[in-house]
């Protein structure tokens, strides 16, 4: 008898346990992020990734070239960074009932702020 006691109060227990992490989950899933709500949208086009790309490879030849310890920079911009971005997610083959939109990425003050729309089989994340 104390036997079963003791089963109902731990599955008791762990069910609680279950709905309380649910109900956690639930919530952090239903509120927008804050970085989200400070992300600016960028548009993006096919000629500013191709830049990027270009400076990309500038930079590694610059690099191979540049004596050891001579700095060398890269200056990429927020339209170069989302456009490069945008055409890299329509390129990938992304699980079935796997969403990705609304990508942004704000370069400022020297910080990256970030942003995406994630849906996974009905359930939206910022």
């Amino acid at each position: 008898m104390k036997a079963f006691k003791i089963v109902g109060i731990v599955l008791g227990s762990l069910i609680v346990l279950v709905l309380i992490v649910a109900g956690v989950a639930f919530a952090l899933l239903n509120t927008s992020s804050g970085i989200a709500s400070q992300v600016t949208p960028v548009a993006t086009n096919p000629q500013a990734a191709q830049r990027l790309d270009a400076k990309w490879d500038n930079f590694e030849n610059t690099v191979k070239q540049a004596a050891p310890g001579t700095p060398v920079t890269l200056t990429l911009t927020q339209e170069e960074v989302n456009s490069k971005i945008a055409a890299e997610l329509s390129k990938m083959d992304l699980p079935a009932n796997l969403d990705v939109s609304n990508v942004n990425v704000n370069l400022t003050g020297g910080e990256i702020l970030a942003s995406a729309k994630i849906n996974y089989s009905g359930v939206s994340a910022n």
